[in-house]
């Protein structure tokens, strides 16, 4: 049925009004736009965040905007008719685990402002907007609904008020977003224009000549068909199901992960991510609407770089917090003419039983708060709360009739955007655990089932009891499972397994062992691969771990086993991954994939400019993976040697000259000098000296750094044991890896010769200190030929520079200097004195 309210005289419908309207808390302004597209003018926005106000400032040129609600003063609400506030949500939403109300929040609890602004000027109309937690009573018992203190105020400030919970489904929008919205007035009746609609079809949508059933009638059975199935999936999300016809409803963070499930007649089932233009118009906002938000224009700087990712992720952020613009603007509406319907079901409300109603953790049995309420004031001198009245039931969530549209019929956009196959398998496996009943079409749309004809490698055989129960039928299970174990009790004593073994077995089985502790595998070569970017389609060189498709066939991901991998198990592909937050990897040709220390040159040299940040800490993850890899190498003679000592207390070398030098400063300060103690000293008190001083030996702060896996730190312990060492060293002045030789050590100065293979020598290499890289199998160069030529070169430079500084020496003996001139001329001839 369809309640057709009592209407006032012809003389009351007439007053059309135009209100000007403050707007506090703007956000992109969703409550403004309704507004003005109801008829109201918008005089004043406040909003600090700066993505919106580049938002506010595109969409409504010419309106004052101000950057904090608490800049505005009461002298700036002199001409105004109407204050709207969507004020912040985050203290209060149930999506907020914490849910701090306004005693423990912040965000809030700056509401507060609009009562300090409407005790000084009392303006005719409010209206106030924020989610349903607004009415809910906190975790702990104790704290009381934000709505008792936004109640309370607005009594005390002598406005009627009445505030109810709207769904968007009403305005035939395939959004389920319900929020509540709080309607004052000084000399209104905020029933009027909040309370007096409400729509409870029963049929009549078809009669009133809609093309649609409203959503009501929709979701009553029997069902009509659609043309298309749909539904929403947030892949974040497992403790709600999947929507369908619908879409849930949109936060700060479940936008940019939603995607959408359709099917036509028989066709094969889709799946796409939710595009941004199709969430704003489940909004009511015109695509392209947030378009401005981002990148932040600054004055006097240059405009960044532009990125579409994060322009997409901050605009499905932006409409989280906005208010719909149908639900705003029927509001307008109303406002327009507040005086044109009236509220008819005040002799079926009922009052308050106390100010605040439960449920308070002392009192089960009170009623909370109900989804509409009002209070008119008429409480003749008892206090003002008792005139608050509950709204019947007959007051729902939807007051008005329009046709629904369904999700699949509404979206234009979201087309050919497709899912990540880890994202749909990771949401699946979280969804069978919390939800029983799954639909078909969106197991299929979800693809998590594989084709039965894929060929797969075999996995390393493992003889442990999981593996085996894997094979056995569903049916036979428990039998089977019985069975084996029957068998395993004959030798009981040598199945048994400590937790110890258990743990590593099962991390054996789960390949858990062949992760490093940032979840990047051990295996495979650290490389460059060519690699289309997201920002304007651009080729780059990233670093990535590639893996052999037949050395590293164990430790390949069950997800990168596709249908197509069996073409790709040749040795022309590589399997690479990427140093990423998400361990992306694709498959590429081998011939796309580059050594990590011989391209690293040329890779650096490539201009970066929006992935900069990202592209330099992937180069740090690369090159300390290189390191950890070669400190954990089974072969690596560095561990094997020094396993024992890198975990021993920090102690000097007692051989370098600093060493040396405070040994015997140490003694000399013990002991007081005399005539007959100039000399060296003892090993004895050599010793003593040793233990009393405070050493600054390099080898302190090597063994600090070896303890935290720096390859550099491990290699200079060996000291003369790594004579003879393969290494591979990053010049930053050149930007590029050279590799080289170790061939001796000097315990004096604690540092290393290294002969290069380019024929350069560095004679005081402190590997501690840089970026270095064991190269066990890591060829002495590319080009052999030339580097041994240039090795050859520069012998016989060296040679040829000594046999001349030896001829010169030679001739200078045979011809001295006199002792009392010390001068030669220009033939090299000493200079006598003549007397």
């Amino acid at each position: 049925r369809v309640h057709t309210p009592r209407r006032s005289t012809h003389r009351d419908a007439a007053k059309m009004v135009s209100l000007r309207v403050a707007s506090l808390f703007s956000g992109i302004g969703g409550l403004d736009l309704g507004l003005q597209q109801a008829g109201h003018r918008i005089e004043l926005m406040v909003e600090r965040d700066a993505h919106c106000k580049q938002v506010l400032s595109a969409r409504f040129p010419g309106v004052a905007l101000l950057n904090d609600v608490a800049e505005v003063l009461p002298f700036m609400l002199e001409n105004i008719d109407c204050v709207v506030a969507g004020f912040p949500c985050n203290d209060c939403s149930c999506e907020n685990l914490k849910r701090p109300g306004l005693e423990l929040g912040g965000a809030t609890r700056s509401v507060s402002h609009v009562f300090r602004l409407l005790e000084a000027r009392r303006v005719p109309w409010l209206l106030l907007e924020n989610v349903v937690g607004l009415l809910k009573w906190h975790s702990d018992g104790e704290q009381r609904p934000a709505i008792d203190y936004v109640v309370n105020e607005l009594e005390n400030l002598g406005y009627r008020w009445a505030y109810r919970v709207v769904d968007l489904l009403s305005f035939g929008t395939p959004h389920k977003r319900r929020r509540v919205f709080v309607v004052a007035s000084l000399h209104g009746d905020p029933r009027d224009v909040l309370l007096s609609q409400s729509a409870m079809c029963s049929g009549e949508c078809v009669q009133l000549g809609m093309n649609n059933e409203c959503y009501e009638c929709f979701i009553t059975p029997p069902r009509v068909p659609t043309k298309m199935f749909s539904a929403s999936i947030d892949l974040g999300e497992k403790r709600r199901a999947p929507c369908c016809d619908i879409m849930h409803c949109f936060t700060t963070s479940n936008g940019r992960r939603t995607c959408v499930a359709t099917q036509i007649g028989k066709q094969k089932a889709e799946l796409s991510m939710l595009a941004i233009e199709d969430a704003e118009r489940l909004m009511g906002f015109p695509p392209g609407y947030t378009e401005p938000c981002y990148p932040l224009m600054r004055p006097n700087e240059r405009a960044p770089v532009f990125d579409t990712d994060l322009q997409t992720m901050k605009r499905f952020s932006l409409l989280g917090l906005a208010c719909s613009v149908p639900q705003s603007r029927w509001l307008g509406e109303q406002l327009k003419c507040p005086y044109n319907v009236k509220f008819t079901y005040d002799a079926l409300a009922t009052p308050f039983e106390k100010p605040c109603p439960g449920p308070a953790t002392r009192d089960r049995s009170s009623k909370a708060w109900p989804l509409a309420a009002y209070n008119m004031l008429n409480v003749n001198g008892d206090p003002k709360w008792t005139g608050r009245q509950r709204a019947p039931n007959e007051v729902s969530e939807f007051p008005l009739i329009r046709g629904f549209t369904p999700l699949g019929d509404f979206l234009e956009f979201t087309k050919n955007k497709p899912v990540r196959y880890e994202l749909r398998e990771g949401y699946l496996r979280r969804l069978e655990l919390a939800h029983e009943n799954i639909d078909s079409t969106i197991l299929a749309a979800l693809d998590v089932k594989r084709d039965s004809t894929q060929v797969t490698l075999p996995s390393p055989s493992k003889k442990s009891k999981i593996d085996i129960l894997e094979d056995i039928d569903a049916e036979d299970d428990e039998q089977a499972a019985n069975e084996y174990d029957d068998d395993s009790d004959e030798d009981e004593g040598e199945s048994e397994e400590t937790e110890a073994a258990k743990e590593k077995r099962h991390r054996d089985e789960n390949n858990e062992n062949d992760l490093d502790e940032h979840g990047m595998t051990t295996h495979g070569e650290c490389s460059w691969v060519k690699w289309k970017g997201a920002v304007r389609g651009k080729t780059m060189y990233w670093p990535c771990v590639a893996l052999h498709p037949l050395r590293d066939h164990a430790v390949i991901p069950e997800s990168a086993r596709d249908a197509a991998f069996s073409t790709k198990f040749t040795e022309d592909h590589r399997l690479v991954i990427f140093f990423d937050d998400r361990r992306s990897f694709a498959w590429v040709k081998a011939s796309e994939v580059y050594p990590f220390d011989k391209f690293y040159g040329e890779a650096m040299k490539q201009p970066v400019f929006s992935s900069k940040a990202k592209f330099t800490q992937s180069v740090e993850s690369a090159r300390a993976w290189c390191n950890a890899r070669n400190l954990e190498a089974p072969v690596n003679p560095i561990v094997q040697r020094n396993n024992a000592h890198l975990f021993t207390d920090p102690s000097p070398c007692y051989e370098c000259d600093v060493c040396v030098t405070e040994a015997h400063k140490a003694m000399a300060d013990s002991k007081p000098q005399t005539r007959s103690r100039r000399s060296s000293g003892t090993e004895s008190e050599l010793a003593a000296g040793r233990s009393k001083m405070k050493s600054k030996c390099a080898q302190m702060k090597i063994i600090e750094l070896a303890r935290h896996g720096q390859i550099g730190a491990t290699l200079a312990l060996r000291k003369d044991k790594a004579v003879g060492q393969r290494i591979v060293v990053l010049w930053q002045r050149d930007n590029a890896f050279y590799s080289g030789t170790i061939t001796a050590f000097d315990p004096h100065t604690y540092s290393f010769r290294v002969d290069y293979d380019d024929g350069d020598v560095d004679l005081n290499f402190k590997p501690w200190t840089e970026s270095v890289m064991v190269a066990q199998y890591v060829p002495s160069n590319v080009d052999s030929d030339i580097a041994l030529a240039k090795k050859a070169n520069a012998a016989s430079a060296l040679k040829a520079k000594i046999i001349v500084h030896t001829a010169a020496d030679a001739a200078l003996d045979e011809n001295p200097l006199c002792k009392k001139t010390m001068r030669r001329d220009d033939a090299g001839v000493a200079i006598q004195l003549k007397l």
